[in-house]
C-alpha cells in the first residue's frame, strides 16, 4: 500500500527496557516498532484505523509497556505494546495538531501535551482521567 509513497516520520522514541527497541511516529496514522538488531517484533504497526497523522509519540517512564501518541488532529492515545489497538483515546480537548507529549519523570499519571497553537495541556489521570487537568497558553505569554 505504501511501497511508491515514501513515509513520513515526525518523532520517535525509545524502549525504556530495551534501548535495542524503537517506536517512530508516521504520516501514516500508524506508529511502527523496530529493532536495531532484529526486525522481529510484534506488532510493527500500532492504530492502524487511526487515519490521522501520528505528531508525538512517548514511552511511559513509569509502565515500559505504555506508550502514549499525538496525532494531528488533537486527539492522543494510549497504547499497550502487546496489541496494535489503543488501550483508550482522548479526542475534543484540543482541535490543534499535538506537536509533542512529555510523561512525568515523577507521577506516573502524568503527563504534558503541547499543541500547534501553544497550548499546553497538563494531564493528571488521578484528578480528571477525561480531560486535561489544566491548560496553559503560551502563545499569549508574548504579546504583554
Amino acid at each position: 500500500m505504501f511501497d511508491d509513497v515514501p513515509i513520513r516520520s515526525f518523532d520517535f522514541c525509545f524502549n525504556p527496557l530495551d534501548p535495542n527497541e524503537y517506536l517512530v511516529a508516521s504520516d501514516t496514522g500508524e506508529v511502527l516498532r523496530s529493532q536495531r538488531f532484529s526486525a522481529h517484533v510484534y506488532p510493527q504497526r500500532y492504530g492502524t484505523d487511526s487515519g490521522s497523522c501520528v505528531t508525538a509519540v512517548c514511552s511511559s517512564p513509569h509502565f515500559p509497556n505504555y506508550f502514549l501518541t499525538g496525532h494531528a488532529d488533537g486527539t492522543m492515545r494510549l497504547f499497550c505494546i502487546d496489541s496494535d489497538e489503543p488501550v483508550r483515546e482522548w479526542g475534543g480537548f484540543t482541535s490543534a495538531t499535538i506537536s509533542r507529549i512529555v510523561w512525568s519523570p515523577v507521577r506516573p499519571c502524568l503527563f504534558f501535551v503541547l499543541d500547534a497553537n501553544s497550548m499546553l495541556h497538563i494531564w493528571d489521570l488521578t484528578i480528571k482521567p477525561f480531560d486535561p487537568a489544566l491548560k496553559e497558553n503560551f502563545s499569549k505569554l508574548g504579546n504583554t
